[in-house]
């Protein structure tokens, strides 16, 4: 029989089977998909096909147990309501009755991805997306990595003598328990299904829940003084105060959501596991009473402190407190162990205050305190609001509306009619709950999965605020107010809203000598694909200099120049400054844009080529426009002139460029730390350039350097292990900056940091200095020479004497030099321009070339004199 013929036919990866109990078997799709279409077929195989270490493919697989057939049925057809209100097309969906007291349901990704295939962490991914459809009696546990989750195959019997069986959307929504356990007592054969689409809403869902499961992995829980010192004071174990509770001994006065909530703060405070958590918690899940009948199952109770471990995990915007940790322990409990562990701003613990209160006025005045608390989070404020609305004797309803706090788990929007300032207050409060938010450039952005910084538009807005917030009217619970909203984004402040400078594809540098996050940067790698590297500091810059070894270096000097610009590259996020790199050769397949790529990847995974424009104007528009990306790299390739560009010269010395958008009054300020390159023939950097730039120069000394072949292809090796190559680079840094040696540096102006980093590291190991470069190509700077002839001409005709331009202009019928020099500078149709002439002189005025400078002398009816002096 086949026993599962819509297995999905993944083109890579693996799948696993087993029987249950014996070790599982890993084979590939293919493999897979015949053993299911055979006698032989395993009784349980992964719901997921298996790509990477934390990469997966398949559809969205969804388990629903029950003890009680009645109440899995109930929510089976709960959860296709649900379903179907997102517009998700029903029939293209498998559906399964388990055999036991459950059902499976498979939704295809082509149902949520436009383009269905592997993606990074899908577990829990899948997990999050089912916390957001969820219903009783979901299992939140299938949601497993490592090899993934056994799943039942159909048709196969059980012990319990069934089997699980496909349905029909039909037969599911008419189910019954004597329905089911017919179903279930033969096999079935599986009904046609409808071609799965993109249903738009559910890839919204998708969407959101990657970007979700994203944050979480890369934004690290900031821990609060209390969680620190509930760590070290327990080690990991329950405080004595909440033992009776966790036991089941006692019955806490609030609701079980609210214990759930506070449970799971403190179990990520203690850093348990979902699972240690339900354990701790066996005696509270079997005894604990009241809650209608939303919890009034062990089971509905487990997996609602599961769901609720699952829901702060990660999240920044709920914190353990010890104020509310007692608010779920019964009045008058004893917890000495406690004391001391936190306090409130004004020195006194809120949660005993109300308790020892002497009447319903004074416990009114501490709910005052505690609402205007900004130091207590949302969680912690609404349980100290109930406690205190149930110690005054009046409704937690009303105590609440009269102070304006928000319910427990859903952040509020107040939207205040009579004051519009407030309302604004209010959603600015809410932006913090945003995990994909960011401030860049005085702007609110938004940073996608993969990186991508997008503005912020008034609708984006409207859905993101409306994701973890409800807007609430006088009236009640409404849709997003459009004014508050465009003013939420005219703010310029958004507290709470972390800055970005830009997006991290790898660790860096720490000053301090470690590797980590540059402040300032959103994660966007995952650690583990960067392993330390074992060796020491030589051995890591030896094979940097083996990935270089088929350059052809002009000098020694070029080929320290190139491992300077690797170190750059992953240094960059972590230095204020740094100078940008042109490589250069005399002819074509010299191998500059391949150098040029090679270090370009290890600041970034993906290189783009980009034209330099020829007009200034058109330059400064890219660099803007490449700035406000947060790209890690930029490599303009083929130069056709020498570089020469005053804005990048401005970029490449400061930590912040500012510039006028294209056809706005705004005026943007952007972040420069960004790895400049470029490459050319014949080409060199001039004006202020010149001394900004690193030139890398290659010599093929061949005639026809295109046939040549490298031999290892360094750009290949650095793209399939990219991370450990960047991890020999940080090395190099690493190791010099926790040697005691330092080498003494000429300092190169505006480049400080990146000069005692990038060139300490390479003169310490006993590379030469980069910067003998740079001086060498300050010596052959075209306008320094130009200079330079006509300080010694002009000092030769007239010694010190002072004349205006005028008066040397009549003399070059005499000094043919001269004249021949002016001539260069500012000649137009045979004639000198005394304007563009005396330009030139102002601009130069002051500086030093072959030990003259030009110094201008006071202003008089015949125009500035000017004579040159030695110095």
């Amino acid at each position: 029989m086949n026993h599962d013929p819509f297995m999905p036919l993944e083109t890579c990866g693996t799948y696993s089977y087993g029987d249950g109990v014996s070790p599982w078997i890993d084979t590939a799709p293919s493999s897979m998909t015949t053993l299911l279409q055979g006698p032989d077929a395993p009784a349980f195989r992964t719901a997921l096909a298996r790509v990477a270490d934390d990469t997966y493919a398949g559809p969205l697989y969804i388990d629903i147990d029950s003890d009680d057939i009645p109440e899995a049925i109930d929510a089976l057809q709960q959860l296709l309501q649900k379903l179907e209100a997102l517009g998700l097309n029903l029939e293209s969906i498998r559906l399964h009755a388990t055999g036991g007291k459950g059902f499976h349901l498979e939704i295809p990704q082509a149902c949520f991805m436009p383009e269905p295939g592997p993606v990074e962490a899908l577990p829990r991914i899948y997990r999050s997306m089912a916390l957001a459809v969820y219903v009783d009696c979901i299992d939140l546990r299938v949601y497993s990595s490592g090899r993934g989750r056994l799943w039942r195959v159909p048709s196969l019997q059980r012990s319990n003598g069934a089997y699980k069986v496909p349905l029909s959307l039909a037969e599911a929504r008419a189910l019954n328990e004597p329905a089911y356990k017919e179903l279930c007592s033969a096999p079935r054969d599986f009904p046609a299904l409808a071609e799965p689409v993109l249903c738009p809403n559910l890839a919204v869902l998708f969407n959101t829940a990657r970007s979700e499961v994203n944050a979480k992995g890369t934004r690290p829980k900031a821990w609060t003084k209390a969680e620190g010192e509930l760590q070290r004071r327990f080690d990991g174990a329950a405080p004595p105060s909440l033992r009776a509770l966790l036991a089941g001994a006692v019955q806490s006065a609030v609701g079980f959501n609210e214990l759930a909530l506070q449970l799971g703060l403190t179990a990520h405070a203690l850093g348990w596991s979902e699972d240690r958590l339900t354990t701790e918690s066996v005696g509270l899940v079997a005894n604990h009473q009241g809650d209608g009948s939303r919890y009034n199952t062990p089971r509905r109770r487990e997996a609602e402190l599961r769901r609720m471990y699952h829901y702060l995990e990660g999240r920044n915007d709920f914190k353990f407190s010890v104020a509310g940790l007692r608010s779920i322990l019964p009045p008058g409990t004893p917890a000495p162990d406690l004391a001391g562990l936190e306090a409130d701003s004004d020195g006194h613990d809120y949660a005993m205050c109300i308790d020892e209160a002497e009447g319903p006025g004074a416990v009114v005045e501490i709910a005052r305190q505690i609402a205007a608390d900004p130091s207590l989070s949302k969680t912690e404020a609404e349980n100290l609001i109930k406690r205190a609305a149930k110690s005054a004797g009046v409704a937690a309803k009303v105590l609440r509306s009269d102070l304006y706090t928000p319910s427990v788990g859903t952040p509020i929007i107040d939207v205040r009619r009579a004051n519009f300032a407030a309302s604004v207050d209010s959603a600015l409060a809410v932006l913090p709950s945003i995990p994909s938010l960011r401030v860049r450039s005085g702007q609110l952005v938004e940073v996608a999965p993969t990186g991508k910084i997008s503005s912020v538009p008034v609708p984006r807005l409207a859905y993101l605020l409306s994701s973890v917030a409800q807007w609430r009217y006088a009236e009640g619970i409404g849709a997003p107010d459009a004014a508050i909203l465009q003013a939420v984004l005219a703010a310029g402040l958004w507290p709470g809203v972390p800055d970005l400078l830009g997006i991290a594809t790898a660790p860096s540098a720490l000053p301090d000598g470690t590797i980590g996050l540059a402040p300032g940067f959103q994660q966007n790698y995952a650690a583990e694909d960067f392993p330390p590297y074992a060796g020491s500091g030589a051995e890591a810059l030896a094979d940097l200099r083996a990935l270089i070894g088929e350059f052809p270096f002009a000098t020694a000097i070029d080929e320290a120049s190139a491992l300077a610009a690797i170190l750059t590259a992953v240094a960059r996020p972590t230095l204020r400054t740094a100078p940008a790199f042109l490589i250069s050769a005399h002819t074509y397949g010299s191998g500059k844009t391949y150098l040029a790529e090679l270090i370009a990847l290890f600041a970034a995974p993906d290189v783009e080529m980009i034209r330099w424009a020829h007009r200034s104007e058109e330059q400064d528009k890219m660099l803007l426009s490449l700035l406000r990306e947060a790209r890690a790299a930029c490599v303009f390739d083929n130069l056709a002139r020498d570089w020469h560009s005053p804005t990048l010269a401005a970029i490449l010395t400061s930590p912040t460029y500012s510039d006028r958008l294209l056809g706005s009054s705004e005026t943007l300020s952007v972040s420069t730390q960004t790895l400049f390159i470029a490459t050319g023939n014949n080409v060199k950097a001039t004006s202020d350039l010149t001394r900004r730039t690193i030139h890398i120069h290659l010599d093929p000394k061949c005639e026809s350097p295109i046939t040549r072949i490298f031999r290892h292809s360094p750009v290949a090796e650095v793209r399939r292990d990219r991370g450990r190559w960047i991890m020999r680079a940080l090395h190099v840094l690493q190791h010099f900056l926790s040697s005691a040696e330092a080498p003494a540096l000429t300092p190169m102006a505006s480049f400080p940091e990146w000069s005692a980093l990038v060139r300490g590291a390479l003169v310490r190991h006993g590379l030469p200095d980069s910067l003998a470069g740079v001086l060498q190509a300050t010596v052959e700077d075209d306008e320094q020479d130009t200079l330079r002839f006509i300080l010694e001409t002009w000092q030769e005709a007239f010694g010190d004497e002072m004349l205006t331009l005028r008066e040397a202009l009549q003399a070059c019928s005499t000094q043919k030099d001269l004249a021949a020099l002016f001539d260069e500078i500012a000649g137009e149709r045979g004639e000198v321009n005394a304007r563009k002439l005396g330009a030139w002189f102002k601009h130069n005025a002051g500086r030093i070339a072959a030990g003259r400078r030009l110094v201008a002398g006071p202003k008089t009816r015949q125009g500035v004199a000017w004579r040159v002096l030695d110095i």
